[in-house]
């Protein structure tokens, strides 16, 4: 079962930059695999299918790179500000 974007990205909130620049890796990983037809059959039989798991794949990463902004914002611009 796929969880929502928005639970997705709760899942991912506190987490640091690097923690967020892994996931988006990972994100965009399979999000390749899938555009490069390189799905195997267990993949492509199993529910959801494997075009639903692309489609959110890519919300996700939506949200991710949404959180990564942030956290960069964070740990790296405005830090100079807090010192």
């Amino acid at each position: 079962m796929m969880i929502s974007p928005d639970g997705y990205a709760d899942m991912y909130k506190g987490k640091t930059y690097r923690e967020l620049i892994k996931e988006r890796d990972s994100l965009i990983r399979a999000v390749r695999r899938f555009e490069k037809g390189k799905i195997s059959y267990n993949e492509m039989m199993r529910h959801p299918s494997a075009d639903v798991v692309y489609q959110m794949n890519l919300q996700y990463l939506a949200e991710i790179c949404k959180l990564i902004a942030d956290e960069y914002n964070r740990e790296f611009e405005w830090k100079e500000f807090e010192e």
